[in-house]
C-alpha cells in the first residue's frame, strides 16, 4: 500500500522519470553431485603435516590458482582437522560436531569427529599450477583402536571437487554413518549441496565429486 501511495503522489506532482526497479538477489550456484570410481590423488601422502591436531587448530592456505566458489574467486582455504576446508575464516569453537549439511562457507569431504595429534596422524596439502590436494589422516575420537581413516580431496582451478574415503573397517564405516556430512555450502543456508549426512551412503571406497 505505501508504494501505491508513493506512486499517486509522484502522478500528482507529473513526475515522469520510472521508479527504479529494486535488483534480484543472486541465485545461489548450483552444483551437481556425482558418485565416482575410488581414484585420489596421493600427491600429497609424503608432504609435511600443516594441522596436527584434535581441536581448534586450523590452518590457511594460499591456493596456487584462483578457485571459483559459488559467487566468488577464492585465493586462499583454511583446513580444519575435523575434515572441513573453511572458504571465508575459522570457527571461533570447535566444530566436531557434523550437521545435516556442511557449516556456511565450506567444502567438508568428511565432517566429522576426527583425532590427529600425534604421528603419523595430521594433515598434509600438496598443490601444482591447477589443483591442490588435501590428506587427511586420522583415527575417529572414541574409535582410536580401529584403522585408520583416510579423506583425500583434490580442488581444480575449474570448481570441481573431488573427495575419496578410505574406512577399512565395518565398524569405522558404522561410526561415520552415525555422524559425518559430505558436502559443500555457500554463504547461505540455500546454498548447500549435500552427498549424504549420517547415512549409509558413506562407506569405505566412496568418491564424490561436485561440480559447477
Amino acid at each position: 500500500r505505501t508504494g501505491r501511495k508513493l506512486n499517486l503522489a509522484r502522478m500528482l506532482r507529473g513526475d515522469s522519470v520510472p521508479v527504479p526497479t529494486p535488483t534480484p538477489a543472486p541465485l545461489p550456484c548450483r552444483y551437481t553431485i556425482e558418485s565416482i570410481p575410488y581414484n585420489p590423488d596421493y600427491r600429497a601422502d609424503n608432504e609435511p603435516i600443516v594441522v596436527q591436531a584434535d581441536e581448534l587448530d586450523y590452518q590457511q592456505v594460499t591456493l596456487p590458482f584462483s578457485f571459483p566458489f559459488h559467487r566468488e574467486q577464492l585465493s586462499s582455504l583454511i583446513i580444519s582437522p575435523n575434515g572441513v576446508i573453511y572458504t571465508h575464516k575459522a570457527p571461533g569453537t570447535m566444530d566436531y560436531e557434523n550437521g545435516s549439511n556442511a557449516p556456511l562457507n565450506s567444502i567438508a569431504p568428511l565432517h566429522t569427529d576426527l583425532s590427529a595429534s600425534s604421528d603419523p596422524y595430521g594433515v598434509r596439502v600438496a598443490k601444482g599450477a591447477t589443483w591442490l590436494t588435501v590428506y587427511w589422516r586420522s583415527k575417529i575420537f572414541g574409535y582410536e583402536d580401529l584403522a585408520d581413516v583416510e579423506v583425500r580431496a583434490t580442488l581444480y582451478s575449474d570448481g570441481r571437487i573431488e573427495s575419496f574415503l578410505s574406512a577399512p573397517n565395518a565398524q569405522l564405516e558404522a561410526a561415520l554413518q552415525a555422524g559425518a556430512t559430505i558436502g559443500l555450502t555457500g554463504p547461505t543456508a540455500d546454498s548447500a549441496a549435500t552427498f549424504a549426512a549420517n547415512s549409509q551412503a558413506i562407506k569405505d571406497g566412496l568418491g564424490v565429486r561436485f561440480s559447477r
